[in-house]
């Protein structure tokens, strides 16, 4: 959460706030060029309490565009229903979703992409190496009939990047440069 990357600027969390890899973790930026404004929310949760104030915003803001991803938080962090949870809490969003955005407004949901089996990522709870394939294709699948039934988009980072998996970062989380070209090529080819 540095103050300043690439001409965007932190608003909110990050080294202005608490740095812990915790559930409570906020960090908002912007980016504004006068011709175009990117808005970034790190969430925890697809639906929370913070979401609900993220929604308004939303609804205020009015964007075109909305790209979103939590899995991996959702069914990790939040206990032994967290994965249960998930389903609820995505129906809660797309109904959030549904009443915040313009008609017109274009929502991707990207999927959870594919962990190492030995993970260094900071979102693992301590005693946790990864969290099992199953889970993340389950809650995956889970998040497809639900985001394609509010007839929205579903980006399957992980089907495609199943095949390239030499593209994921060291700690076993994250993905290289190249990786991201290509996310940012798939998301650009849904919009």
């Amino acid at each position: 959460g540095e103050p300043e990357f690439l001409q965007d600027k932190l608003l909110e969390g990050g080294q202005m706030g608490e740095m812990r890899n915790g559930i409570n973790y906020r960090e908002v930026r912007i980016f504004d060029n006068q011709y175009s404004v990117i808005k970034f929310y790190f969430v925890t949760r697809c639906y929370s309490e913070y979401m609900e104030e993220v929604l308004e915003e939303l609804k205020a803001i009015q964007p075109h565009v909305v790209i979103m991803n939590s899995c991996l938080w959702d069914i990790h962090r939040y206990g032994p229903y967290g994965s249960a949870d998930y389903a609820q809490n995505l129906h809660r969003l797309m109904d959030g979703m549904n009443s915040s955005l313009p008609s017109d407004a274009i929502f991707i949901w990207n999927s959870a992409l594919p962990l190492s089996s030995k993970c260094k990522g900071g979102f693992l709870l301590p005693l946790y190496d990864t969290i099992p394939s199953i889970e993340i294709l389950e809650a995956n699948f889970v998040a497809r009939d639900i985001i394609l039934s509010n007839c929205r988009i579903f980006l399957d980072l992980h089907l495609f990047f199943s095949n390239y998996l030499d593209y994921r970062a060291a700690d076993g989380v994250h993905w290289n440069h190249v990786a991201h070209r290509i996310i940012s090529n798939l998301i650009l080819s849904k919009i």
